[in-house]
Parts: structure tokens; sequence; C-alpha cells
């Protein structure tokens, strides 16, 4: 069994990214909707993360998730997905589940319409300056994304709220690169002198912070 439930959403997640059809719907559908609950369950924050993802994308795919929600094997496989592994495995399979359901929530996010306070790169920035400004730690978080969401989550929300506007006025410029596509590097000028990088990923119709 602990083999079983160790393999169960791994060949999920195969067979969405070969191409293969693992079931009703298309592969994207399939992988969103199998691992929603398993991720809600595992993965701290990610039920808060996608509150407002999730009901869109499952809006958009409503006909295909209906269909595998009432297929039996699909049922049964998410089941057994549900199962903790045991302690030995506990660790890496935690450590695997983390970096999939990353990729889950960066498939709502893409069907987001476009937010106003994440439609460019330098809006982005200054959405998470003024939410560090003033201490507000959701929207801290809902302006980062992949490395940077798993580094400085903790490290952020465990700052007090001093420390976060310190943080914040410390800044004295953003200087945007030359863009690549969905892809946007800056050089972060401080007061002091100091300068550092910060990388924006576009997904969907929305710039998040993806390394700092």
């Amino acid at each position: 069994m602990a083999c079983a439930v160790a393999l169960a959403a791994t060949g999920a997640l195969r067979a969405a990214e070969s191409g293969q059809r693992a079931g009703p719907g298309s592969n994207e559908v399939y992988f969103g909707t199998f691992y929603k609950p398993v991720c809600d369950k595992v993965v701290s924050g990610f039920q808060t993360d996608t509150s407002a993802s999730w009901p869109v994308w499952e809006r958009l795919n409503h006909a295909a998730v209906a269909a595998l929600e009432a297929n039996g094997d699909f049922q049964a496989s998410r089941r057994e997905a549900l199962v903790p592994p045991p302690p030995e495995l506990a660790e890496a399979k935690s450590k695997e589940l983390g970096v999939t359901c990353e990729r889950v929530a960066n498939l709502y996010d893409a069907s987001l319409p476009t937010d106003v306070r994440f439609n460019a790169p330098a809006r982005t920035w200054e959405t998470f300056r003024k939410a560090l400004s003033e201490g507000k730690r959701d929207v801290i978080r809902s302006c980062l994304t992949g490395d940077a969401r798993r580094t400085l989550t903790a490290p952020l929300q465990a700052m007090t709220d001093e420390q976060l506007h310190r943080m914040a006025e410390s800044v004295a410029e953003l200087k945007l690169m030359e863009a690549n596509g969905a892809y946007q590097e800056a050089i972060v000028v401080q007061k002091d002198g100091n300068v550092g990088r910060v990388s924006f990923i576009r997904n969907g119709a929305n710039w998040k912070i993806a390394q700092m």
C-alpha cells in the first residue's frame, strides 16, 4: 500500500506532463482537479493562496471537473494519494508534493483576470513595497511566487510591522532591465548604496516576484 500511495500522485503528474490522457477531461484539468484536496491537506497555506484562483479555474473548467469527480477510478486514485506516506518517506514526499502543489497553484493563477496591483513588474513592486510599509502580510504573500514565496514567506511573516516598514523605506529605486517575454529582472538600489536583484514572472495576466 505504501508504494501505491507514493506512486499514485506521481503517476497522475507524469501522465499530465507527458501528454497522456489520464481520465475524463484534458491533462491540465486532470492535474488541477486531482491535486486540489491533496495540496489543501498537505501544504501549509495552499488553500488560502488558491482561495481566489481555484473558484475561477474550476468555473472555467466546470464540465470537465464534474466529469472527473464522477469518475470512480479517478476518485480511487485520489483517495490513495490522500493517505499519509510511512514516516520514513514523509519528508521526501512532502518536498516533492510541495513542488507539485506550487505548479498547481500557478495553473490556477493563470486563469485569473488582470489585477491592477500586478499588471506590470513595476506595479507589482509598488504593491509589494506598500504592503511591507503597511504590514499587510496577506498582500505581501500574494506578491510572491515560486522560490520567493517558498523562501521569503516565513521570514517576512515573522518580522514586526516596524521591521517591515523599515524594509520598505530602505529601497531608493527599482531599475528594470530589458524584459524577456514573461520574465523580467530588475536592480534594487537601496538608500545605503547596496544593490540587489529581483526577478518577476508573468503568469497569465499578472506579474509576481519570483526571486529576491
